[in-house]
């Protein structure tokens, strides 16, 4: 439990408990609802459950955010073997180690990838606006 101010709790099992069986029913009355004919009782009844289920399905998402992170938060972020693991798979995560060049070929080392960055940036931008835009649809799809 959590205070939250003198007297006043913030209950996690109220909260968060036994989410994934909340989940399982509010889909399992959904279901019940859908095999029925629709009346107007039944619409709202819908709407409700479907405004609950979301709630509990982001509150599911949520714990399990909580999971991912309850390793690093165990290990914290002393001088271990773990953290330095972390912090190197962030590093090769968040790096360029090589580029493809207009030509196709793989550059590997540091500056021939500042020059192939550079070079995209300058011809980019060298473009006037309607060609960078349809550029942009282009690459995004």
């Amino acid at each position: 439990m959590i205070m939250g101010g003198r007297g006043g709790c913030f209950d996690l099992k109220s909260n968060f408990g036994h989410v994934h069986r909340k989940v399982k029913e509010l889909v399992d009355q959904l279901a019940g609802l859908d095999k029925d004919p629709i009346h107007t009782e039944d619409s709202l009844a819908r709407s409700w459950l479907r405004h609950e289920l979301d709630e509990f399905l982001s509150r599911k998402k949520i714990i399990w955010k909580q999971r991912g992170k309850a390793h690093w938060l165990s290990e914290g972020d002393r001088n271990t073997p773990f953290f330095h693991a972390e912090v190197s798979a962030r590093q090769r995560k968040n790096s360029i180690s090589r580029l493809r060049n207009k030509e196709g070929e793989w550059c590997l080392s540091k500056e021939g990838i500042q020059q192939i960055i550079s070079a995209y940036f300058q011809d980019y931008f060298g473009l006037p606006i309607l060609q960078r835009m349809r550029l942009l649809r282009f690459l995004m799809g």
